[in-house]
């Protein structure tokens, strides 16, 4: 059973979100993910190569977000930090998609994973980026 994009993308973020409270047990968190999103397995394994490329990425994502944001850094919850990561590195390296279409989703991810009053917050710094044309180097890669 193939997944869509957007379960790919909910599963990267469960991923990359878990990372941050340290070192997890892959396999339980591979198996609690595609339990919590009713997927299969196989297709939270098949996240993990870009989850760790996102995860090198994360410094040079981070500057990009705060010299686009308006906000402290501070006063950005982690989710929303995630949720801006996951977003912006897939419009870098993922699957060649309309800006339009990952702004949607982001609205979507947050009111899913956060609530509905980042929602706004994600899409304007996330379609100020994309304006901007944001590059990252390869070196992280």
């Amino acid at each position: 059973m193939s997944i869509s994009l957007s379960q790919k993308r909910e599963a990267l973020f469960l991923i990359v979100h878990a990372a941050a409270w340290g070192p997890q047990d892959e396999d339980g968190l591979v198996h609690l993910i595609a339990d919590q999103l009713k997927i299969p397995v196989r297709s939270v394994r098949e996240c993990l190569p870009f989850a760790r490329q996102l995860g090198k990425a994360i410094p040079e994502l981070d500057k990009k977000i705060r010299e686009a944001s308006n906000m402290s850094w501070e006063g950005i919850g982690y989710t929303e930090k995630t949720l801006l990561r996951v977003i912006l590195f897939e419009k870098l390296h993922g699957p060649p998609l309309e800006s339009p279409i990952l702004l949607a989703e982001s609205v979507r991810l947050s009111k899913k994973f956060s609530g509905e009053h980042s929602s706004s917050f994600l899409y304007g710094l996330l379609a100020r980026l994309f304006d901007e044309g944001v590059e990252v180097s390869e070196e992280i890669l």
